[in-house]
């Protein structure tokens, strides 16, 4: 795949990536990377992809001796009312502040008026209020440097998500919990060209490379996510069949584990449960980074359908994880409440309601509050 036969879409990207790797090269980010690792649909060559996901691994500790003055400054413009009541943004602030130090600029760089640009940057966008944080873990946050490397990167350069950060001694070519059958290295500090090698990485080879690895993961990772949503399912439809304990249990799983070996079916799914979990275990200690022999009926596909394939597949395991994650919640909900644990005198129903509905974003208590109403419980 040359830079002609690149879709818009995929160019565009492209071009983005290139500008990401010529900060991380020149020091223009607030922590330093050493080195940027892609996956997922741009890299197996879908014609319009949404997105490029990214790892940055990066320098631990993260604090630079640049982040560290800059810090230094945003410290004293929240402090100072001069600076918090005369300037209309941070950004303002933040190059006033800059201009008014007669500090020694940092080794390496000449003049102070490229610090300023920097720092600039990587404030642009706040408001007074956003730095302000009304918890001591957003506090934390806005003290951390890639809390502005993802806002700077989500707003230059759009479409990019950094899905992971981890540390120099993290070399598992896939990082822990990373759902995913290959990574591609994109930049790392000395590489050369991040252009001539980024359009190797989508030479037809490497992608057909690529496409056939997520697609021996996937046909992997889809059963076990089914027979995970199946299990879950049958367990939660026991637990609310079953009357609740007048006297609490001690070990409320192992109470739970007894009612199910008297179910056949229940026992039969555990069992396909694990079975499934053990080919995905096996393939990621031994297939994972080797090389895959596609399958006869993947090895029929042209490398459109094998693309397509690959996404249709990704989108039905992200959906069936989806659905896991509200049935795991809602499962352990009722164990809780089925095994005698004192509660308030409510009905349970509005016990796993209320608890389901207690945390999160706006947009995910409606999902969780339309996912509850689908079977059968009252929402509050």
């Amino acid at each position: 795949m040359t830079m002609r036969s690149l879709t818009d879409r995929q160019r565009v990207l492209f071009g983005r990536l290139v500008t990401l790797a010529s900060w991380a090269e020149s020091g223009e980010l607030p922590c330093r990377v050493l080195e940027i690792v892609g996956f997922g649909s741009f890299f197996r060559g879908k014609p319009r992809p949404k997105d490029v996901d990214l790892i940055f691994r990066i320098q631990r500790p993260d604090h630079t001796p640049q982040f560290a003055r800059f810090l230094t400054l945003l410290n004293k413009i929240q402090r100072s009312a001069s600076y918090y009541v005369g300037f209309e943004t941070p950004k303002e602030a933040m190059i006033t502040a800059h201009r008014r130090e007669d500090d020694t600029w940092l080794p390496g760089l000449e003049e102070g008026h490229v610090e300023r640009a920097r720092f600039g940057e990587w404030i642009d966008g706040h408001s007074w209020n956003m730095l302000r944080g009304k918890t001591i873990l957003r506090q934390m946050e806005v003290e951390c440097p890639e809390y502005y490397v993802r806002r700077m990167v989500k707003r230059r350069l759009p479409n990019l998500n950094i899905a992971h950060y981890v540390n120099p001694n993290e070399t598992a070519p896939r990082p822990s919990g990373l759902r995913c059958g290959f990574t591609v290295s994109i930049w790392s500090e000395g590489a050369g060209d991040t252009e001539s090698h980024l359009s190797n990485i989508l030479s037809q080879e490497n992608v057909v490379r690529n496409v056939t690895r997520e697609l021996a993961y996937f046909d992997v990772q889809l059963p076990l996510v089914e027979s995970q949503a199946r299990l879950m399912w049958a367990e939660v439809d026991l637990l609310r069949s079953i009357s609740r304990r007048r006297k609490e249990v001690t070990a409320h799983q192992r109470w739970f584990d007894e009612i199910c070996q008297g179910r056949d079916e229940i026992c039969a799914m555990r069992a396909a449960f694990k079975k499934a979990q053990h080919n995905a275990d096996q393939f990621d200690m031994e297939e994972w980074t080797g090389e895959t022999t596609p399958s006869p009926t993947e090895s029929a596909l042209s490398l459109q359908d094998a693309i397509s394939r690959a996404d249709t597949l990704r989108l039905s395991i992200k959906e069936w994880n989806e659905q896991i994650d509200l049935l795991e919640e809602l499962r352990n909900l009722l164990l809780y409440y089925k095994s005698g644990a004192e509660l308030p005198t409510a009905k349970r129903q509005d016990f796993v309601a209320s608890q389901m509905l207690d945390r999160g974003s706006h947009r995910r208590r409606r999902k969780v509050a339309l996912f509850l109403q689908n079977i059968g419980f009252s929402v509050p």
